[in-house]
């Protein structure tokens, strides 16, 4: 078992030629390469097939899973930036200079 981008190394394959092979885009390809975003449970699954079983389905999408739950809480402190403050849904937002309450 290893992870696409070893494979990929490896092989010596590029991933623009792997992205022609699996009939993707090359930025699409990189992207999960990269660990930046995960395939469909369709490509994960051609991309085992593709990789003769080197490279897990459920790996790739392990990811997923891996990255919804870990949620980066916003910061609320906003003691160290008196000009900003928190949005309802928990943004920091630069405080309006109508001082209404509203958001630029």
């Amino acid at each position: 078992m290893s992870t696409l981008k070893e494979y990929l190394f490896y092989k010596e394959k590029s991933v623009t030629d792997f992205a022609k092979e699996l009939m993707v885009s090359r930025s699409y390809l990189n992207k999960i390469v990269l660990g930046k975003t995960t395939p469909s449970r369709l490509l994960a699954k051609e991309i085992e097939r593709a990789t003769d079983g080197k490279v897990k389905a459920d790996e790739l999408l392990q990811e997923l899973t891996v990255c919804k739950k870990e949620k980066i809480e916003p910061k609320t402190n906003n003691e160290e930036k008196p000009n900003m403050k928190m949005s309802p849904k928990g943004y920091m937002m630069e405080k309006s200079i109508f001082d209404n309450g509203g958001y630029l």
